[in-house]
């Protein structure tokens, strides 16, 4: 780390969630889960990441939010099912201030023309509502056929406020010169977005045999846009919602004799204006593209080896890209065939369950992630390699009190999370994964 100015990240957070359940005879049971989050972060920037004095930026974050469902489930001899409810409000804080030194921004070593200082804010409020359901029928002894839907409705409001100013004559004339132009004017600009889907789902699932399953399902997925403000470069940016349609083919089942248990997937999933980070140094903003693509299929197994014992292990291996004919994008890049962001290779996970006696359960794991591309450019300085973890988790349970102990990382290996040049003097950024961590804590159940 060579950044002059602090890199810190400091977050404080709380979530209390009530969990209720009430019976209605042996086939109807109504479920609400009512949970409320607050959380605060303060953070710290080096805009330049280098020993001379480029440019800083402090950003204070305040959110809270309340968020709602309710589930209602019937379980008759031919039909399963589930109709619910969903209810969710948030407000966010988000302001920050910082400044950009001229002479470090155009490269000229002296005379001193000062800096170009900068405040923003930009709070936010989400409300989303859903209204949902699945039913399983049971048409014949051997054949499942299921059906849902989701109607989804989200609001989001945005109120960007902005003042740039300089602290010398030379800064403050620039700063004059660009805005309403490179930089926006001093002021606020509200902005209100609405999005609304419909999500359905179609699955078959036939029992070959006795405790296997052949399955097919067709679902279909959406994140909703919205808009942003990034401080440091003065761009105002939206980006509309994308859409997912998902096809999966499955295997599952169990052989009794054996104590094994096993499920194989395959899978495909074709986006629709999918968001993506875009721009470069400092002025970076998320945009939309597509079409893209994901194939791969993963394949999971337990095993009950010993009555104290059990071996459980999944891989899965994931293969996406962005098409071909891809929309371009807004930054006028060529993204065709490229890797998409963030997918890695595949993924790993091999498991023990240990139990020496029934209130006391001690699994340690490893988890193999494959290499994958950092971002859309697919730039190879920039690769994710591959990696491996290391975790352990120990948990002690007694009638309706429980302990409960985990580590990560054990090994505290060096890995990348993620890495890019979003910096004004364009040096390679890598961000990297947690070192070894260790969490431990109670639970009451009443």
């Amino acid at each position: 780390s060579l950044s002059d100015a602090p890199q810190d990240y400091d977050n404080q957070a709380q979530l209390y969630a009530l969990n209720q359940s009430l019976r209605f005879g042996d086939a109807w049971e109504l479920r609400a889960v009512s949970a409320w989050f607050r959380s605060k972060t303060l953070s710290h920037f080096d805009i330049d990441y280098g020993a001379e004095s480029g440019g800083a930026t402090t950003q204070w974050e305040d959110s809270d939010g309340f968020s709602q469902e309710l589930r209602l489930s019937y379980l008759g001899e031919r039909l399963h099912g589930t109709f619910g409810a969903y209810y969710y409000d948030e407000k966010n804080r988000d302001d920050s201030s910082g400044f950009i030194n001229l002479n470090f921004l155009i490269g000229l070593p002296a005379p001193q023309l000062g800096n170009v200082v900068y405040d923003s804010g930009s709070p936010s409020k989400v409300k989303d509502m859903a209204l949902f359901g699945e039913l399983d029928w049971l048409l014949t002894e051997r054949l499942t056929l299921t059906g849902g839907l989701r109607v989804d409705r989200e609001k989001n409001s945005r109120v960007t406020t902005s003042s740039y100013d300089g602290d010398s004559l030379a800064s403050r004339l620039l700063v004059a010169s660009l805005q309403g132009s490179v930089l926006p004017p001093d002021g606020s600009v509200p902005v209100s977005r609405e999005f609304s889907e419909v999500m359905p789902k179609l699955g078959l699932r036939y029992e070959l045999f006795d405790g296997w399953f052949l399955g097919a399902t067709y679902s279909e997925g959406y994140r909703p846009g919205g808009d942003g403000y990034n401080a440091v470069s003065g761009r105002q940016f939206s980006f509309d919602s994308e859409r997912t349609q998902n096809t999966e083919l499955s295997l599952k089942g169990s052989y009794r004799p054996w104590r094994v248990q096993s499920a194989l997937n395959l899978f495909y999933t074709r986006w629709s204006d999918m968001q993506i980070q875009l721009g470069e140094g400092v002025d970076n903003y998320m945009g939309n593209t597509g079409p893209a693509y994901v194939r791969g299929g993963e394949f999971e197994f337990q095993w009950r080896a010993h009555r104290m014992l059990q071996l459980i292990g999944g891989y899965g291996v994931t293969w996406g890209r962005f098409a071909s004919d891809m929309a371009p994008v807004a930054n006028g890049a060529d993204y065709s065939g490229n890797r998409l962001p963030k997918a890695p290779e595949y993924t790993g996970t091999v498991a023990l369950e240990i139990n020496p006696w029934r209130s006391l359960l001690i699994r340690p794991d490893i988890t193999f992630v494959g290499s994958a591309a950092a971002n859309s450019d697919n730039e190879p300085l920039h690769e994710l390699p591959a990696f491996h973890l290391v975790n352990v988790a120990v948990r002690w349970q007694i009638g309706h009190f429980g302990l409960f102990f985990s580590g990560t990382n054990l090994t505290d290996e060096t890995y990348r999370r993620d890495a890019n040049r979003y910096n004004t003097s364009q040096i390679d950024v890598v961000s990297l994964g947690e070192h070894r961590r260790m969490v431990g804590g109670f639970e009451l159940q009443f």
